[in-house]
């Protein structure tokens, strides 16, 4: 039987050590296990609650989530309706809103209509770095 959502959401805060809630969204067009999931979450999982969607559903009702989420960053280096979607939930929640690139990429230009802030990175090193610095200034 799978836990009720809004429980899961609330067993968020029990845990007093993470400093924020940081929802992650993407394309599926790419390897973001290994190129996100996996790096960010030994980078940042220590400091604070991450959540990526295709790793926690179906047990997250991302609506309420968006409510309660500090940040959200989309890697936006592929094009992809889901993500559309999820980004215009964030914006109506006044979520801030994150976005990043590779090197490169051809992204929307109507991103900077959604988007609080971007950066673009050249490899996961340089994306992990440039995530933890914009989750410096987020927290100060």
């Amino acid at each position: 039987m799978l836990p009720k959502r809004n429980l899961w959401i609330k067993d968020l805060y029990k845990n007093q050590d993470i400093n924020m809630i940081i929802q992650f969204w993407h394309s599926r067009a790419y390897d973001y296990i290994n190129e996100l999931y996996i790096p960010v979450k030994e980078k940042l999982a220590h400091k604070h609650k991450i959540i990526f969607p295709h790793d926690e559903w179906p047990w997250i009702d991302t609506k309420k989530l968006l409510k309660k989420s500090n940040i959200f960053f989309a890697e936006v280096s592929y094009p992809a309706t889901g993500l559309w979607i999820e980004l215009w939930f964030a914006k109506n929640y006044w979520t801030k809103i994150i976005c990043f690139y590779k090197e490169w990429s051809k992204i929307s230009r109507s991103l900077k209509y959604i988007c609080d802030d971007f950066f673009e990175y050249k490899n996961t090193e340089d994306m992990l770095n440039k995530i933890e610095e914009k989750l410096i200034h987020t927290n100060s």
